[in-house]
């Protein structure tokens, strides 16, 4: 069976985001990514964090070679047994 090809993002630098609209976000216009930093997204549940994630992931390309397939947050983001619900 063929190797399935590991997706990935290089050379890509995310400076900031400009925000016109965004599902549930208000009051937010613009994301800065200062070099260097740790950038934290923090809020109550419902309040738009993964929305924010995934518009940031559709900012950037993926590698060539995965022509008109579907690049969704989970191939950017993979799950990580580090991650996982451990039942307490």
């Amino acid at each position: 069976m063929a190797e399935k090809k590991k997706k990935t993002i290089t050379g890509q630098v995310l400076n900031s985001i400009k925000i016109n609209k965004l599902k549930c976000i208000n009051g937010l216009n613009e994301i800065i990514f200062k070099p260097h930093a740790l950038t934290a997204i923090l809020g109550p549940n419902g309040s738009g964090k993964s929305t924010i994630l995934h518009a940031i992931a559709s900012i950037y390309m993926p590698e060539k070679g995965f022509p008109g397939e579907d690049h969704r947050l989970m191939h950017f983001f993979p799950r990580s047994p580090h991650a996982e619900w451990n039942g307490s």
